[in-house]
């Protein structure tokens, strides 16, 4: 399996003729936002800002479930990939932004499922930390195939016609190294994200 940067990586080789340098990386089935460096100067730059968590992060994603609270924390450390591996610390702020029910249900004493729209703010940058943070809180990300709840992802996509983990890298906000300006760089949303904006009656420009 090839990791989305560096798909992206050749696609940007091939458009501008240059070679790029990549900074972070994005789980494969997240889309979004992704720096690359022209130098390798300017990506070690940049992957310094990352680890020194001086770039904000802000992600959209879609749970199953409605959280209590509109805003909540999740401060509990990760290990990394390998079980072995140390916990880490790992605090994760989220935001609900729209709650949506649905007429289509998992489970027999419920007429309908419940489902929210939420923002997400990581403060580190732990492997699949908003899926984990998440999923331990009882409400795990829609089309999440590791974290997730299988049986409502199959009956989300046959209600929605659309595949794919619901979480997206929508904006990296950081002081550019050199030049001093504050910099904020945004995801498009595609049309599948505009479906269901539609249908919780928000407009994600405002």
């Amino acid at each position: 399996r090839i990791a989305p940067q560096w798909n992206t990586m050749a696609i940007l080789r091939d458009q501008t003729g240059e070679l790029v340098w990549p900074m972070h990386r994005l789980d494969r089935p997240t889309s979004g936002v992704l720096i690359f460096g022209r130098t390798p100067e300017a990506a070690a730059r940049m992957a310094e800002l990352f680890r020194e968590r001086k770039i904000e992060k802000t992600y959209y994603a879609v749970i199953r479930g409605w959280p209590a609270q509109d805003h909540f924390q999740v401060d509990r450390p990760l290990r990394g990939k390998k079980e072995t591996s140390s916990r880490r610390d790992a605090k994760t702020d989220f935001e609900v932004v729209a709650r949506v029910e649905l007429p289509f249900t998992t489970q027999p004493q419920f007429a309908t499922s419940r489902i929210a729209i939420i923002r997400c703010a990581p403060q580190s940058g732990r492997f699949h930390q908003i899926r984990r943070h998440l999923s331990g809180e009882h409400y795990p990300l829609v089309g999440d195939a590791v974290h997730g709840d299988s049986k409502f992802n199959r009956a989300f996509r046959d209600y929605w016609g659309v595949e794919g983990l619901w979480l997206k890298a929508y904006r990296l906000t950081f002081t550019h190294p050199w030049t001093g300006e504050r910099m904020n760089l945004y995801s498009r949303w595609d049309g599948r994200w505009h479906k269901l904006f539609d249908a919780a009656g928000i407009c994600p420009f405002s």
